[in-house]
């Protein structure tokens, strides 16, 4: 039975979580590690651990921005891959909360990309079509062309400003005017 438990102290990030992070997100889709444990006093963020009977096997980051959740990373070991954790997680991350669940997908059309999106779309998410491009996390890092995809409905055109504005906003305090420069 997957269990996911909440990281609320930096000593309980441990070297298992950083490893899952670190191989499942280039650099440029990923923040510092120290900048993670800075997150964890945030009240809009939360860390969570995915375990397996009692073993670590995954780890997921979702912001609660009010009107939606954000989930900025969601990955599981290589290893544990192809045995329904994903699956079982967002089960209970959609069951426990009432607003939509927006994350993003890279918008390369490579095999793992579309791979991704197909796992997201059998959980009934849909793809946005907006113009979408994750800001660098920090000075030196780039920023990554991606595309929005949410449960239980879809990014209306006329939404889509507002939800890409409020991301930026909270989770990577940004403003959309530095991006386009």
């Amino acid at each position: 039975m997957i269990e996911i438990i909440r990281i609320n102290q930096p000593d309980e990030l441990n070297s298992i979580f950083r490893q899952i992070y670190e191989e499942a997100f280039p650099t440029d889709e990923r923040r510092d590690w120290r900048q993670m444990n800075e997150l964890l006093t945030n009240p809009y963020f939360c860390f969570n651990g995915i375990y397996n009977e009692q073993k670590v096997v995954g780890l997921q980051t979702i912001w609660n921005l009010g009107e939606f959740h954000f989930m900025e990373h969601f990955a599981i070991l290589d290893s544990e891959r192809g045995k329904g954790y994903g699956s079982q997680v967002l089960h209970q991350i959609l069951n426990n909360i009432s607003t939509r669940l927006i994350l993003e997908v890279e918008s390369s059309n490579s095999h793992s990309c579309l791979k991704r999106i197909e796992f997201y779309e059998r959980m009934k998410f849909m793809l946005s079509e907006g113009v979408y491009y994750q800001p660098p996390y920090s000075e030196g890092k780039n920023k990554v062309k991606m595309k929005l995809m949410s449960n239980p409905e879809g990014i209306l055109k006329e939404d889509f400003a507002t939800i890409q504005n409020r991301i930026y906003e909270i989770v990577y305090q940004y403003h959309l005017k530095s991006l386009v420069n």
